[in-house]
Protein backbone atom coordinates (compact mmCIF):
# COMPACT_ATOMS: atom_id res chain seq x y z
CA UNK A 1 0.00 0.00 0.00
CA UNK A 2 2.81 2.09 1.25
CA UNK A 3 4.32 1.37 -2.28
CA UNK A 4 1.38 2.44 -4.45
CA UNK A 5 0.91 5.79 -2.82
CA UNK A 6 4.75 6.60 -3.42
CA UNK A 7 4.40 6.03 -6.74
CA UNK A 8 0.87 8.45 -6.80
CA UNK A 9 2.90 10.75 -5.67
CA UNK A 10 5.90 10.69 -7.58
CA UNK A 11 4.04 10.79 -10.59
CA UNK A 12 2.34 14.48 -9.26
CA UNK A 13 5.53 15.13 -8.23
CA UNK A 14 6.18 14.42 -12.19
CA UNK A 15 3.21 16.02 -13.55
CA UNK A 16 3.25 19.10 -11.25
CA UNK A 17 6.98 19.72 -12.46
CA UNK A 18 6.44 19.12 -15.89
CA UNK A 19 3.70 21.74 -15.81
CA UNK A 20 5.54 24.05 -14.44
CA UNK A 21 8.14 23.93 -16.73
CA UNK A 22 6.18 24.48 -19.41
CA UNK A 23 3.76 27.01 -18.05
CA UNK A 24 6.71 28.68 -18.10
CA UNK A 25 6.41 29.33 -21.95
CA UNK A 26 2.71 29.35 -22.13
CA UNK A 27 1.92 31.35 -18.39
CA UNK A 28 -1.20 33.46 -18.47
CA UNK A 29 -0.69 33.92 -22.17
CA UNK A 30 -3.68 32.00 -23.90
CA UNK A 31 -0.99 31.85 -26.81
CA UNK A 32 0.58 27.64 -26.82
CA UNK A 33 3.98 27.54 -28.09
CA UNK A 34 2.71 25.97 -31.57
CA UNK A 35 0.63 29.30 -31.93
CA UNK A 36 3.64 31.82 -31.30
CA UNK A 37 5.65 29.45 -33.90
CA UNK A 38 2.91 29.96 -36.17
CA UNK A 39 2.78 33.78 -35.62
CA UNK A 40 7.00 33.30 -36.49
CA UNK A 41 6.27 31.60 -39.53
CA UNK A 42 3.70 34.26 -40.53
CA UNK A 43 6.70 36.52 -39.92
CA UNK A 44 8.68 34.56 -41.66
CA UNK A 45 6.43 34.40 -45.12
CA UNK A 46 5.94 37.84 -45.19
CA UNK A 47 2.10 37.16 -44.54
CA UNK A 48 1.95 40.61 -43.28
CA UNK A 49 2.39 42.30 -46.28
CA UNK A 50 -1.01 41.37 -47.63
CA UNK A 51 -2.54 41.01 -44.62
CA UNK A 52 -3.29 43.05 -41.49
CA UNK A 53 -4.18 41.00 -37.65
CA UNK A 54 -7.05 44.00 -37.84
CA UNK A 55 -9.69 46.08 -38.96
CA UNK A 56 -7.76 48.86 -38.03
CA UNK A 57 -4.69 48.33 -39.47
CA UNK A 58 -6.11 47.00 -42.36
CA UNK A 59 -4.64 49.46 -44.88
CA UNK A 60 -3.63 50.09 -48.54
CA UNK A 61 -5.94 47.14 -49.76
CA UNK A 62 -4.34 44.63 -46.86
CA UNK A 63 -7.00 41.52 -46.18
CA UNK A 64 -7.74 41.91 -42.61
CA UNK A 65 -7.80 38.53 -40.66
CA UNK A 66 -9.80 39.76 -37.56
CA UNK A 67 -12.16 37.40 -36.07
CA UNK A 68 -10.48 34.87 -38.35
CA UNK A 69 -9.94 31.84 -36.10
CA UNK A 70 -12.69 29.54 -35.80
CA UNK A 71 -14.46 30.69 -39.18
CA UNK A 72 -13.13 27.83 -41.00
CA UNK A 73 -11.64 24.55 -39.95
CA UNK A 74 -8.17 23.67 -39.95
CA UNK A 75 -8.79 20.77 -42.72
CA UNK A 76 -10.30 23.91 -44.80
CA UNK A 77 -7.20 26.39 -43.62
CA UNK A 78 -4.95 24.00 -44.80
CA UNK A 79 -6.51 23.27 -48.31
CA UNK A 80 -6.33 26.77 -48.70
CA UNK A 81 -2.88 27.44 -47.79
CA UNK A 82 -1.88 24.70 -50.22
CA UNK A 83 -4.41 26.06 -53.25
CA UNK A 84 -6.11 29.06 -52.49
CA UNK A 85 -7.65 29.05 -56.20
CA UNK A 86 -9.75 26.34 -55.06
CA UNK A 87 -11.79 28.47 -52.60
CA UNK A 88 -11.34 31.97 -54.44
CA UNK A 89 -10.10 31.64 -57.71
CA UNK A 90 -9.44 34.93 -58.71
CA UNK A 91 -7.08 35.77 -55.28
CA UNK A 92 -3.65 37.08 -55.58
CA UNK A 93 -2.41 34.50 -52.74
CA UNK A 94 -0.22 31.97 -53.42
CA UNK A 95 0.42 28.61 -52.55
CA UNK A 96 2.05 28.26 -49.42
CA UNK A 97 2.20 23.93 -49.91
CA UNK A 98 5.69 24.00 -49.19
CA UNK A 99 5.14 24.88 -45.60
CA UNK A 100 3.95 20.91 -45.25
CA UNK A 101 7.50 19.89 -46.25
CA UNK A 102 8.72 22.30 -43.73
CA UNK A 103 9.44 20.38 -40.61
CA UNK A 104 9.36 21.93 -37.08
CA UNK A 105 12.66 22.98 -35.77
CA UNK A 106 14.54 24.00 -32.65
CA UNK A 107 15.93 27.00 -34.15
CA UNK A 108 12.72 28.37 -35.28
CA UNK A 109 11.32 27.21 -31.86
CA UNK A 110 14.51 29.17 -29.82
CA UNK A 111 13.39 32.06 -31.82
CA UNK A 112 10.19 31.92 -30.81
CA UNK A 113 11.31 31.91 -27.17
CA UNK A 114 14.12 34.56 -27.40
CA UNK A 115 12.52 36.83 -24.96
CA UNK A 116 13.92 34.87 -21.57
CA UNK A 117 17.23 32.93 -22.13
CA UNK A 118 16.96 29.24 -21.39
CA UNK A 119 18.53 26.29 -20.85
CA UNK A 120 18.83 23.20 -22.82
CA UNK A 121 16.68 21.01 -20.69
CA UNK A 122 14.08 23.65 -20.94
CA UNK A 123 14.40 23.61 -24.90
CA UNK A 124 13.94 20.11 -24.68
CA UNK A 125 10.74 20.72 -22.78
CA UNK A 126 9.56 23.27 -25.21
CA UNK A 127 10.34 21.18 -28.24
CA UNK A 128 8.20 18.14 -26.75
CA UNK A 129 5.22 20.12 -26.03
CA UNK A 130 5.46 21.94 -29.29
CA UNK A 131 5.70 18.43 -31.20
CA UNK A 132 2.20 17.30 -28.76
CA UNK A 133 0.69 20.26 -29.62
CA UNK A 134 1.50 20.08 -33.58
CA UNK A 135 0.60 16.06 -33.52
CA UNK A 136 -2.57 16.98 -31.45
CA UNK A 137 -3.83 19.61 -34.56
CA UNK A 138 -2.68 17.59 -37.65
CA UNK A 139 -4.48 14.69 -36.22
CA UNK A 140 -7.93 16.63 -35.85
CA UNK A 141 -6.71 17.82 -39.70
CA UNK A 142 -6.31 14.25 -40.85
CA UNK A 143 -9.55 14.10 -39.50
CA UNK A 144 -11.65 16.23 -42.06
CA UNK A 145 -9.04 16.15 -44.89
CA UNK A 146 -9.23 13.91 -48.02
CA UNK A 147 -5.23 14.82 -48.18
CA UNK A 148 -3.16 14.22 -45.41
CA UNK A 149 -1.74 16.29 -43.79
CA UNK A 150 1.90 16.22 -42.10
CA UNK A 151 3.12 18.24 -39.00
CA UNK A 152 4.65 20.98 -40.35
CA UNK A 153 5.25 25.04 -40.34
CA UNK A 154 1.93 24.89 -42.25
CA UNK A 155 0.45 22.94 -38.87
CA UNK A 156 2.02 25.80 -36.64
CA UNK A 157 0.75 28.30 -39.38
CA UNK A 158 -2.89 27.05 -39.35
CA UNK A 159 -2.85 27.03 -34.96
CA UNK A 160 -1.78 31.11 -35.29
CA UNK A 161 -4.49 31.53 -37.81
CA UNK A 162 -7.14 29.70 -35.81
CA UNK A 163 -6.21 31.47 -32.24
CA UNK A 164 -7.10 34.96 -34.22
CA UNK A 165 -9.76 36.56 -32.14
Amino acid sequence: MSLFIFGILLISLNLNSSTVEISKYNGNNTKTLLVKYGEQVFENEKCYKCHALNDEDAKWGKKSLEAFGGKRTSAMISAFLDNPKILYPKTRMPSFAQLQHEQLNKNTLKTVLSEDPISDTELEIAWKTINKQADELTKTINLDKAVEHKKSSQTALIAFLQSLP
